[in-house]
């Protein structure tokens, strides 16, 4: 049996399988993003916005409970296993979107969509940083970042593209089942982190540990800037695909989200919002808040909240 060896170098062609495969992760999200509301509005005649962007809410709860679970769904199975569940999940998405005969269909479909991003996303990222050496891991998840939002980006355009040269189902959709092909066999060449993940706890056990439950800090992200910056061009290649009438309706609104994303991010450092002190109580507090904000976005009175929610927590720790 051959040593097992931490950092990127050492395990190259684990870690390059694992970008490629976080590639078709995103992948998935993209292919669905550009025709899903024309799908609801020509297949299924949605009048309403709320309704044709209902299959949003759906990903993002399902995500969101998946990921807050997901970390001790792989300490119990293995990273490896918990990969491959979430391709497998992954498979009933475009089938169910090709033979889906009413809307709540399209809406099941992206529960599973938000578990299999819930499950296949956090393992390539998790299954990254046990290889990495710690002065390492920063740059590996703006590189797991990078290949999962470039496959966002990518099959958005890919899928509209199809779409516009076929028909909105069920061709693009076909892509689907290939990228979960592609992706669950890549999956199986991955080889298990399980003895990197005990080598790095024994090696390293406090600074492991909080690196793993906050792996998305300001500053890991921000040591990767350049590598995410050159997502955002690829992203709004998508542009090209959205009808007139749809963007010029979404504009005002996208303007206004992303400037309040912005806004926080800039005053979260100076202000040290992410600092959570107390004890159990106060972090699943802030954990729960992180989960389930975005749902409440309509509401300014309770977005407010949200934009303070970290120092309050802070305050009361």
């Amino acid at each position: 049996m051959s040593k097992v060896q931490i950092g990127m170098k050492e395990n190259l062609i684990n870690f390059i399988l694992l970008v490629i495969t976080n590639f078709f992760v995103g992948s998935m999200v993209g292919l669905e993003r550009t025709i899903l509301p024309i799908i609801g509005e020509e297949d299924f005649a949605l009048a309403s916005a709320s309704a044709a962007l209902s299959f949003i809410i759906s990903f993002g709860f399902s995500k969101a409970i998946v990921n807050y679970f997901a970390g001790a769904i792989a300490d119990r199975l293995g990273r490896k296993k918990v990969l491959l569940i979430g391709w497998s999940i992954g498979l009933l998405v475009p089938i169910l979107v090709i033979f889906a005969t009413s809307w709540w269909m399209i809406v099941v479909a992206n529960i599973f969509l938000g578990i299999n991003q819930g499950l296949a996303w956090s393992m390539t990222v998790n299954m990254k940083i046990d290889i990495s050496k710690p002065t390492q891991r920063g740059f590996a998840v703006g590189l797991n970042e990078f290949a999962g939002y470039i496959g966002v980006a990518v099959m958005a355009a890919v899928s509209g593209f199809v779409a516009t040269s076929f028909a909105n189902r069920p061709e693009p959709f076909y892509l689907g089942i290939v990228i979960v092909l592609i992706g669950f066999i890549l999956s199986l060449l991955i080889k298990d982190t399980e003895e990197h993940l005990k080598l790095q706890t024994k090696s390293d056990k406090k600074y492991y540990m909080y690196f793993h439950y906050k792996y998305c800090l300001i500053s890991d992200i921000m040591g990767c800037k350049q590598i995410r910056m050159s997502q955002i061009p690829l992203s709004w290649m998508s542009l090209l695909y959205i009808p007139k009438k749809s963007f010029e309706r979404f504009l005002p609104v996208t303007l206004a989200a992303s400037f309040l994303v912005v806004q926080m991010c800039l005053l979260s450092l100076p202000f040290k919002w992410w600092v959570v002190k107390g004890g159990i109580k106060n972090k699943l507090l802030n954990d729960l808040s992180f989960i389930f904000e975005s749902f409440f976005k309509s509401s300014q009175k309770i977005d407010c909240f949200f934009l303070v929610r970290p120092a309050w927590v802070q305050s009361i720790g």
